[in-house]
């Protein structure tokens, strides 16, 4: 079995987030992309958050989407999808 590191920020240790109110949502399980640069596949938690601060995001590991961010990811993803069922480019 390959051993795949889990990339992350552990914001709850921090004092930020009790500073900006984040708000666990829902844990969305985990994604293991490659990353190149290291020729590796790394862990990703999946998590829906909220604060005061950001409102509503997406947590993949350690990054944080804001609603700009998800729905440029969302169109990324509604493209793939259209190509990878026989759509033109």
């Amino acid at each position: 079995m390959i051993r795949v590191d889990v990339l992350d920020f552990d914001r709850d240790s921090t004092s930020t987030a009790a500073d900006n109110g984040r708000i666990l949502l829902a844990e969305c399980d985990s994604m293991e992309p490659v990353v190149d640069e290291i020729d590796a596949w790394v862990n990703l938690p999946l998590r829906i958050v909220h604060s005061p601060v950001a409102g509503l995001c997406i947590e993949i590991g350690p990054y944080s989407l804001s609603a700009t961010d998800v729905r440029a990811l969302n169109a990324a993803l509604v493209q793939y999808r259209d190509i990878a069922l026989g759509g033109a480019v």
